[in-house]
């Protein structure tokens, strides 16, 4: 019996990215090779296309399009390709730590979303730019967190779901408002702000106050990316207080400064 953790439960930290690749598969089935030693890395699978049916030693994991598969490293496995074609995009990659999740199928909420996110890892890869490794691992982290935000979600009673859903369109609504706080969104929300940390940890790994962060980021990247309004009107509408503060903050959590962002994105560097 395999007694691994699943990894929307294990969250282990990406150590290493490796390459990204994107493949098309005939109708066929391919054996396993136990002797081979199994996956060399840990991967990140998305099915732009068909159905296949991976055969692990105690369990199958049937994929379809929309679907992302996560295959451990070192795992050993036959593929039996039950479409006419299987197409996908696959991103190879080491966790930190010796202990190895097991290998699961997720089904994510935003399939175009997850689909935008490998491409993009696949175009930054082969094209070997400026700061490319850093781009694929940022990258690579926003599809991590789409999978695990799918995974969990899976388990979140409707009720409970619904409050998130509802504080997160109350931070989207708001994100202007630079005093936003946990207080002012659990209460929109309907719920104790104890209870909204708790929730917003299960289904998103992180508290209210950091999701709040990341929607700035978003709003801000977009912004920066397909308009022409200045750095410091996007760091007014984007709940930052000074335009100081905004470029520190997206130097921090991004890799560079909102300006180098815009000039890279708008020459197609990211």
């Amino acid at each position: 019996m395999n007694d691994r953790q699943t990894l929307d439960a294990a969250r282990p930290a990406v150590l290493r990215f490796h390459r990204a690749v994107e493949n098309t598969m005939r109708r066929r089935k391919i054996a396993a090779n136990p002797a081979g030693g199994g996956r060399k890395y840990d991967g990140l699978i998305f099915i732009t296309a068909g159905q296949t049916l991976y055969r692990f030693a105690d369990r199958k994991i049937t994929v379809k399009q929309g679907d992302v598969l996560y295959l451990a490293r070192g795992d050993t496995y036959a593929m039996e390709v039950e479409s006419e074609s299987y197409s996908f995009i696959f991103a190879d990659f080491d966790f930190a730590g010796q202990a190895r999740p097991q290998s699961d199928r997720f089904s994510p909420r935003n399939t175009r979303e997850v689909e935008r996110l490998f491409r993009r890892l696949l175009y930054m890869w082969q094209s070997k730019s400026s700061a490319y490794y850093e781009g694929c691992m940022s990258l690579l982290y926003a599809v991590y967190a789409e999978v695990l935000q799918g995974g969990t979600e899976r388990y979140l009673p409707s009720a409970r779901r619904r409050t998130v859903e509802k504080a997160v369109a109350f931070m989207a609504q708001h994100l202007a408002k630079e005093d936003l706080d946990v207080e002012q969104i659990a209460a929109a929300a309907g719920v104790s702000t104890t209870g909204l940390r708790r929730m917003f940890s299960a289904v998103y790994g992180m508290p209210p106050v950091r999701y709040l962060l990341f929607l700035r980021l978003e709003r801000a990247k977009e912004q920066l990316l397909y308009s022409d309004i200045s750095l410091t009107s996007i760091a007014a509408m984007c709940g930052f207080c000074s335009l100081y503060y905004f470029s520190r903050v997206f130097k921090k959590e991004i890799g560079m400064p909102p300006g180098a962002f815009r000039t890279r994105g708008r020459g197609g560097a990211l």
